[in-house]
């Protein structure tokens, strides 16, 4: 809760004494509630339930743009559609040709994305992976103790758990070029 008197005139109005900030986590996407009496909690879950804002426990990107307009609030970041790659090459045209530099990942001299490697006290080494737009795509998990497992690879988009030959010359390069190739990256 916030004083009126800390927002700009352009943002004011007529209203007078305090007010809500409401922030959505995806987007950073803001709007102001000035609410009108003391009943303050149940006006807030009215106000959501009315705009319609979750559907499915989730926050309806549609509905959100409503609600932030309808609030006077400020669009930061536009919800981004999910975008479904179709790949149509015939496996002797995908071959990746991956190169590994710092923390990004190139095919064929292109950038196509980056990731994160931490290991913890267990000696699991995790490999987070992200697309050029820095969109997690994938986690990797592999067991330093084990030479001989495996990778254990779950893509963020369908939570489906792969396992794959750890190549211990070039984990990473082998790694990235099977998502590469699959179309992840």
């Amino acid at each position: 809760m916030k004083k009126v008197e800390d927002l700009p005139w352009s943002e004011r109005g007529s209203h007078i004494g305090t007010y809500f900030r409401l922030t959505f986590n995806e987007t950073a996407n803001t709007a102001n509630i000035f609410p009108e009496s003391f009943s303050v909690p149940k006006q807030m879950a009215k106000l959501i339930v009315n705009s319609h804002l979750l559907i499915d426990n989730k926050i309806n990107p549609k509905s959100e743009r409503a609600f932030i307009l309808s609030n006077n609030g400020t669009i930061n970041k536009e919800p981004q559609p999910i975008t479904v790659v179709v790949n149509t090459a015939s496996a002797t045209n995908n071959t990746a040709d991956i190169l590994v530099k710092d923390n990004k990942i190139y095919n064929n001299s292109e950038l196509i994305g980056s990731f994160k490697k931490s290991t913890d006290t267990n000696n699991i080494t995790t490999i987070s992976i992200y697309n050029k737009d820095d969109s997690k795509i994938a986690d990797a998990t592999h067991s330093d103790a084990d030479a001989n497992a495996d990778w254990n690879l779950t893509t963020t988009a369908d939570g489906k758990t792969t396992q794959l030959l750890y190549n211990s010359s070039t984990p990473l390069e082998k790694l990235f070029k099977y998502l590469a190739e699959k179309g992840f990256l």
